[in-house]
């Protein structure tokens, strides 16, 4: 009896396969907009994938040409937004990190970028995919943001386990409303 409940155990897991997906905090659009410091709407322009000066590691260069930035300095809405991602394929090599967004030249974007790390250079949309929404637009339906977390396990602070992430749908003109209110919020009275 025991073998075949062990048995049975070995071959449930080996049906499951290995587990693709990354923990991080779930964070709510206020959380996004604090911890960016750049938020932005715009259209990938260009997609380069590149090694690291040590050729250890690959790195996906994402470019961003902003339709309007929401949150950052100034003169942002100006230069294109470049985020350093890890991860890529290179040379018959694969660097995978699983939760991380990709993007593709052409796509319309809204974007949640962190500052660059100072050494690296690396910058990411907060929260890997939580940071990046791709916009649809079919038709004369009104355009929708589109945002797949499902390489991602959200937790909360606090709260024991999390859950799977999924893919959600959001009026482009809502989410965007929606951002600039908190950015605003955020900065307070001027």
């Amino acid at each position: 009896m025991h073998r075949r409940v062990g048995a049975a155990v070995v071959v449930l897991f080996l049906l499951l396969g290995p587990a693709r997906s990354t923990t991080v905090e779930r964070l709510p659009l206020e959380a996004l907009v604090e911890r960016s410091e750049t938020v932005a709407h715009g259209d990938c322009v260009a997609v380069r994938t590149e090694w690291d000066a040590g050729r250890t590691r690959i790195y996906t260069r994402v470019s961003i040409a902003p339709r309007e930035v929401l949150k950052g300095g100034a003169g942002a809405d100006r230069a294109l937004l470049e985020l350093v991602l890890p991860g890529g394929e290179l040379d018959g090599m694969a660097y995978v990190v699983h939760g991380m967004p990709r993007a593709r030249v052409g796509e319309e974007l809204v974007v949640f970028a962190t500052a660059a790390h100072p050494r690296s250079g690396v910058r990411l949309p907060c929260g890997l995919g939580q940071g990046l929404w791709t916009v649809e637009r079919a038709g004369r339906a009104a355009p929708a943001a589109v945002r797949d977390t499902r390489e991602l396990r959200l937790v909360e602070r606090g709260v024991a386990g999390g859950e799977a992430g999924g893919v959600e749908r959001a009026p482009l003109d809502d989410l965007l409303a929606r951002v600039r209110a908190e950015a605003a919020r955020q900065r307070g009275p001027r």
